[in-house]
């Protein structure tokens, strides 16, 4: 996956908010800060959509091999058992 966006955009971006609410914001991001900001999102981004796929990765398995009724199966003679 490509995100693409631009230190130069968040700037831009930045500058809007600061326009849009010019009571709160006084000064937008510099390049500098917006590359910091862009370097940060991006790496935790790629974390999340790794975990993400990781996850869908695991459940399209248990779909797919039966895994849920597996378990199901197991929690029920589990708790059968422990009625006895």
């Amino acid at each position: 996956m490509i995100i693409n966006i631009t230190p130069q955009e968040i700037v831009k971006m930045s500058k809007d908010k600061v326009d849009e609410c010019y009571d709160i914001f006084k000064k937008p991001l510099n390049i500098t800060e917006a590359t910091n900001l862009l370097h940060g999102i991006l790496s935790q981004l790629e974390q999340k959509m790794s975990d993400m796929l990781q996850e869908q990765i695991y459940d399209d398995l248990m779909d797919k091999n039966g895994g849920h009724d597996w378990i199901d199966e197991k929690v029920t003679k589990y708790l059968q058992d422990g009625d006895n």
